[in-house]
């Protein structure tokens, strides 16, 4: 196979490097706001296992939907 030389190759590592540390640094974002929104629930008082299903269903509602509108942005 012939590959196509990189006319600058330590710009092109620089910017996957960024890219990269920028694609992490919003992974943990995500992460850190759904564990806060989870240690809210786990901090609740709950009457009983009922009370706590129905707030963990609310979570994984709201993830669910904000995962079809991030498939829905990606799309175009």
């Amino acid at each position: 196979m012939n590959k196509t030389p990189i006319p600058d190759k330590a710009l092109w590592d620089q910017i996957k490097k960024r890219i990269q540390r920028e694609m992490a640094d919003r992974e943990r974002q995500a992460v850190d706001y759904w564990k806060r929104e989870l240690e809210k629930i786990y901090r609740r008082r709950h009457e009983g296992l009922a009370p706590l299903l129905v707030e963990m269903k609310g979570l994984l509602e709201r993830m669910e939907n904000r995962i079809r509108i991030l498939k829905r942005e990606a799309e175009g």
